[in-house]
């Protein structure tokens, strides 16, 4: 990738996801073992009203994970996060986080931006649990040094838009695949 300077950035060291805590929240990186209880967090139609796609089989879950828990893009552009979301004391899982992290070029510097997602089972949704625990990541995201977050959101999904907003993201005029793009740039990170 090259910089606004005509220089090459090396070979780049994606950040692994670390156990995250909030008050009454735990969210601990993704294991290819989490694919068989995730599998029933997402069997629930009304979780692709807005994303498109079904409930992923088991079996294709697993092989999803297999592919994320490497943590980066087989060319090494992307790094991969992934978390599950649980309450505590350690109980069930109700969701998960995910962030895909990239550099960005611009003129004289290089941007860490995360592009992040969020799910939680409708049984447990409307209690702040998206928030909560999107918002630990993007703190633990800030320390490690990424400076603009991007989400992409149905403009009819107004409980992504209340998550998004509660955290600080803005919406933007730019729509990708049918989704509005949101931005938080955070100064001072790292």
């Amino acid at each position: 990738m090259s910089l606004g300077g005509g220089g090459t950035l090396g070979p780049v060291t994606w950040p692994s996801a670390e156990p995250l805590t909030t008050g009454d929240l735990r969210l601990d990186p993704l294991r290819v073992a989490d694919a068989g209880e995730m599998a029933g967090v997402l069997a629930d139609e009304s979780l692709y009203r807005f994303t498109g796609g079904s409930a992923p089989a088991p079996s294709r879950l697993r092989a999803r994970y297999r592919s994320q828990v490497r943590g980066a893009s087989s060319d090494g552009t992307q790094g991969w996060l992934n978390w599950i979301v649980r309450p505590e004391p350690p109980g069930a899982a109700v969701g998960f986080v995910q962030a895909t992290l990239e550099r960005r070029s611009r003129t004289f510097e290089d941007l860490l931006v995360a592009s992040l997602g969020w799910v939680v089972g409708p049984v447990w949704q409307g209690r702040g649990i998206a928030t909560r625990a999107t918002g630990a990541v993007l703190e633990w995201l800030v320390s490690r040094g990424v400076a603009e977050f991007r989400a992409h959101i149905h403009p009819d999904n107004a409980a992504s838009q209340k998550v998004a907003a509660k955290l600080g993201f803005r919406p933007t005029g730019l729509v990708l695949d049918g989704e509005i793009r949101w931005v938080l740039e955070v100064s001072g990170s790292g």
